[in-house]
């Protein structure tokens, strides 16, 4: 499950969102990770599953690689 170095798949979201998920991984705040996939598509269930994951095992090092 590898989503570092990978812009494509948040293209589906503007820059705000994107700048409060690096925000949020640089501050380390896992519940605020996992709120922010609430604002998602559901269709994207690949990164929804894959950054709630990673917020959980404290990998925020790869959320703003």
């Amino acid at each position: 499950m590898r989503i570092e170095n990978n812009s494509e798949y948040f293209r589906c979201m503007d820059q705000k969102w994107i700048n409060k998920l690096y925000e949020a991984a640089l501050e380390t705040n896992t519940n605020y990770v996992i709120e922010l996939t609430r604002e998602l598509p559901k269709t994207a269930i690949f990164l929804i599953q894959s950054l709630i994951k990673l917020a959980r095992t404290f990998e925020f090092e790869k959320l703003v690689a």
